[in-house]
């Protein structure tokens, strides 16, 4: 099957300077960039494709917001500053760990690979710790219970890979879309509770389809600035 070259940028030890005390820095990466970058205090940080996320340190703490995207974040200890990162309406306290932070829409998904991280909302007495192999959702509608985190999958994106396990094909589209400069859009809404499975090269936008093609009750019609996804049969 033929990839579509895309050149996912991946600058690996990228060391971003702490901005002076009471300013911001931002870091972002473009649709189908990736980046992996050393903050001073070193923790790293591996930014999916299409994010945003604005870093400020000062003596006394480390704050990240991150404003859409996706990141995983290792964090280097720090006894006296403590690590925080803000995404939509949840603020995360780092308790010595490695974790995602996926933002979608007014959504947030934490999933913590090790250690452990207190997810608490704005305004809110709600509150949470999960742990490694734990996940957590949020939106302006509260806080949901943990449920299990499938870190390899879930961050598969930093080893240039797609890893789908029961996914929904909205969510599969959307991860799709951030890697890849023609847009894949979902013309029939029911399409969106199939469920794909599979691991994919990134760059293989064209492999992908295919599949879900041979697989799924799908078929991609060409447009002039778009792939649209059909029900099979429909004309």
């Amino acid at each position: 099957m033929a990839a579509l070259a895309l050149g996912i940028g991946l600058l690996i030890g990228q060391r971003v300077g702490s901005p002076p005390a009471g300013t911001e820095e931002t870091i972002a990466t473009a649709v189908g960039e990736t980046r992996k970058v050393a903050l001073t205090d070193g923790t790293t940080v591996d930014l999916n494709a299409d994010s945003r996320l604005v870093v400020a340190f000062d003596a006394e703490t480390r704050r990240i917001r991150v404003e859409h995207g996706e990141a995983v974040f290792a964090v280097a200890a720090d006894p006296a500053r403590p690590f925080e990162v803000r995404a939509g309406i949840g603020i995360l306290r780092d308790i010595g760990t490695t974790f995602d932070v996926a933002m979608a829409g007014a959504g947030v998904t934490v999933g913590v690979i090790e250690g452990a991280v207190e997810v608490r909302l704005a305004g809110s007495d709600e509150r949470a710790v999960i742990g490694g192999g734990e996940r957590i959702v949020y939106s302006p509608a509260g806080l949901s219970r943990s449920g299990r985190f499938d870190g390899e999958a879930a961050t598969a994106w930093r080893s240039g890979r797609f890893v789908f396990r029961e996914m929904p094909l909205n969510e599969v589209v959307e991860q799709l879309n951030r890697h890849h400069p023609r847009k894949t859009v979902l013309a029939d809404a029911r399409l969106a509770r199939l469920r794909v499975s599979g691991a994919f090269r990134i760059t293989d936008r064209e492999g992908l389809l295919t599949a879900i093609e041979a697989l799924y009750p799908v078929r991609c019609e060409e447009a002039d600035t778009e792939t649209r996804l059909v029900s099979r049969g429909r004309r």
